[in-house]
C-alpha cells in the first residue's frame, strides 16, 4: 500500500512539471482571471485587487470505521436457575456465534458539503472561513429467532439468542413465563431426562431479557464536522507558477454511536416495551488547534491551474464516551460517562485542478486526504457488566478521511 501511495505522488509531480508552461500565474484562491466576459452579477472586476469571496463545494468522503469485531450474541440459552438441564448455569445449544459487530459490513463514503467565505487584501493575502459537514451514516445488523438452514438445533435451544450480561436488576429479568405450573415438586428435565425439583412456582425459565432472547440488533453512526480559519500568504512567484504558506486554526468533530437492541418475546410471541433494551455507546471527540501548512500552483494556460496544498495541526482532543442500559418503556437505566484530554497531530493533503471560465468565477475538482493520529475508539463497543458498565476503549488510533472534491467560488 505504500508503495501505490508513493506512485500516486510520483504521478502527481510527473502531471505538474508536464503541464507547467512560462505563463502568468492564475491568482491564487478565488480570484477572477482577467476576461472580457460581462454578466449582470456583482462580480470582481479587472481592476480590483481584493474584495469578499465565497464559495460551495459538494464533498464525498469515506472515514475510518472505528469499531473493533467483539461477539454480541451466540444461538442457545443460559439454565441459570438449572430449572431444564438440573446444572445451574449451564449453556444449552451449539453456542454458535449469531451477532458480531463485524457483521456491520464494509464502510462507505458520505456526502457533504463545504462552505467557504473570505477576504482577499491588495497585497494577495487572503483569510477564509471554511465549514465542512458530512451527513450520518449508519451500519446495521441483526439476528432473530431464525438460525441457518432453519435448524434449531436439538431441543430447539438454537433458536435462541443469548449474551451473557450479568448483575442486571429484577427489573430487567423479561418476560416471566411460568413454565412450571402443571408440576408440583419435581419436573423431568428435556435435556438429562433426570427429575428435577421445582425451585419456584413463579421463576423465570430463563431468566433476563438478553438470555434467550427472539431478536437483537446493532447499528453504528458516524458524522464528521470541520472548521478552519486559514490565512494564505503569497510567498514566491513566478511566470508560471507560485508559492504560498498557509496558517491559522482548526476544529474536528467525530460523533460516533454504537447501539445494541434487544427483545424478548413472550411464551404467546407477545411483546412488552418491559421487555426490550437499548444499549448505546457514544463517543464523541472534539478536538481545537493551531493548523500551519503551504501550498503550489502551477497555471497550465487556457484557463486551467493545479494546485497542491498540504497542512498540519496539533488538535486537543476532548475525548467524552456516554454508555447506558435503557429499558424501552424508559422506566429504568443505567448509565456511565468517562471524559479525557489527548493530543492528536493531524495532517491533510489536497489535489485541486481548477478552470476560471469568468471573470469573478471559478471552479474546482480536487481529492482530499486528512489523517489524524491518536484518536480514540470503541476496541469492545459492549460492557457486559450491567453493575459497572466497562466497555473497552482505545487511544492511539489512526483515522483517515479521503474522497473528492468539487465546487464553484464567486469574487464579488
Amino acid at each position: 500500500m505504500n508503495h501505490s501511495w508513493k506512485a500516486c505522488g510520483l504521478g502527481c509531480l510527473a502531471v505538474l512539471l508536464l503541464w507547467a508552461s512560462p505563463a502568468r500565474s492564475q491568482p491564487q484562491l478565488y480570484s477572477a482571471p482577467e476576461t472580457d466576459s460581462e454578466l449582470p452579477l456583482p462580480l470582481a472586476t479587472q481592476t480590483e485587487r481584493g474584495g469578499f469571496y465565497t464559495a460551495l463545494e459538494f464533498v464525498y468522503l469515506r472515514q475510518s470505521r472505528s469499531l473493533n469485531n467483539q461477539t454480541v450474541a451466540v444461538r442457545g440459552v443460559y439454565d441459570t436457575l438449572g430449572t431444564i438441564s438440573g446444572t445451574p448455569g449451564r449453556f444449552i445449544g451449539s453456542g454458535a456465534e449469531a451477532l458480531n459487530t463485524d457483521d456491520l459490513g464494509r464502510g462507505s463514503f458520505q456526502p457533504g458539503y463545504n462552505l467557504i467565505v473570505g477576504y482577499k487584501f491588495e497585497n494577495g493575502t487572503a483569510v477564509s472561513l471554511s465549514f465542512m459537514q458530512l451527513m450520518n451514516v449508519k451500519y446495521s445488523a441483526g439476528a432473530t429467532f431464525a438460525p441457518p438452514n432453519q435448524n434449531g438445533g436439538e431441543g430447539g435451544y438454537d433458536s435462541f439468542l443469548s449474551s451473557n450480561v450479568i448483575n442486571f436488576p429484577s427489573n430487567y429479568v423479561g418476560p416471566t413465563i411460568d413454565t412450571l405450573l402443571d408440576s408440583e415438586d419435581s419436573f423431568i428435565s428435556p435435556i438429562t431426562g433426570d427429575e428435577i425439583p421445582v425451585v419456584s412456582q413463579f421463576a423465570p425459565t430463563t431468566p433476563g431479557i438478553w438470555n434467550a432472547a427472539d431478536q437483537m440488533d446493532i447499528s453504528l453512526s458516524q458524522r464528521y464536522t470541520q472548521m478552519e480559519i486559514i490565512a494564505r500568504v503569497p510567498v514566491y512567484d513566478t511566470d508560471y507558477s507560485r508559492s504560498y504558506t498557509l496558517a491559522g486554526g482548526k476544529f474536528a468533530w467525530f460523533f460516533e454511536r454504537f447501539t445494541w437492541r434487544t427483545l424478548d418475546l413472550g411464551r404467546d410471541g407477545d411483546s412488552d416495551p418491559a421487555w426490550a433494551v437499548d444499549y448505546t455507546n457514544t463517543v464523541s471527540q472534539r478536538m481545537y488547534g493551531p493548523l500551519v501548512g503551504m501550498g503550489h500552483e502551477f497555471y497550465m494556460g487556457n484557463r486551467f491551474a493545479i494546485s497542491m496544498d498540504l497542512t498540519a495541526a496539533a488538535l486537543l482532543n476532548v475525548v467524552k464516551q456516554r454508555v447506558k442500559y435503557e429499558r424501552s418503556d424508559s422506566t429504568t437505566q443505567a448509565k456511565r460517562s468517562h471524559n479525557e484530554f489527548t493530543l492528536v497531530p493531524n495532517l491533510n493533503a489536497g489535489l485541486n485542478l481548477w478552470w476560471y471560465p469568468i471573470q469573478g468565477v471559478q471552479m474546482r475538482v480536487g481529492y482530499t486526504a486528512m489523517g489524524y493520529f491518536n484518536t480514540n475508539r470503541m476496541d469492545q463497543p459492549i460492557g457486559f457488566d450491567f453493575g459497572r458498565i466497562d466497555p473497552v476503549y482505545e487511544n492511539g488510533y489512526f483515522r483517515l478521511l479521503h474522497g473528492f472534491n468539487v465546487g464553484i467560488g464567486i469574487a464579488f
